[in-house]
């Protein structure tokens, strides 16, 4: 997810910006479009986050938009959000798109790499959690 940058806002104007922003945002779904493993075409590596009374609450406060991410890969199986490094993962693991490209399109690789070490041992010991497995070609 990009983050805004509310210094585009005068000062006095920002609290206010947050607020309108915080009641009116009903969700945000971000895609990009990988080479897919087969090579037929692409599939869409989604980010997604649902405006829940929780994220409402982390954008109205300044000190704590920093939190949403962190919110959202948590609460995944709550409430449908997801992080883009979360579906990278599935994407993996469901053989849509190969590691080396996921890596190249993480936004933090080495954190990538370390989730997708956690989600194989949880696919070899058989307790993976259940998935959003929305995957999309295009």
């Amino acid at each position: 997810m990009t983050q805004m940058s509310w210094t585009e806002f005068p000062a006095e104007d920002q609290d206010m910006a947050r607020a309108r922003l915080a009641d009116s945002l009903h969700s945000i779904v971000s895609q990009r479009l990988l080479p897919r493993a087969d090579g037929k075409g692409r599939a869409a590596a989604l980010e997604i986050l649902v405006a829940t009374p929780v994220v409402r609450d982390l954008i109205r406060d300044r000190n704590r938009v920093g939190e949403i991410r962190e919110h959202m890969a948590g609460t995944r199986e709550q409430n449908g959000s997801q992080t883009f490094d979360q579906h990278l993962v599935d994407l993996v693991e469901s053989g849509v798109v190969t590691s080396e490209v996921a890596v190249a399109s993480s936004g933090d690789p080495a954190e990538f790499e370390r989730q997708l070490k956690l989600s194989r041992k949880s696919l070899k010991g058989g307790t993976a959690a259940p998935k959003n497995a929305a995957v999309g070609s295009a």
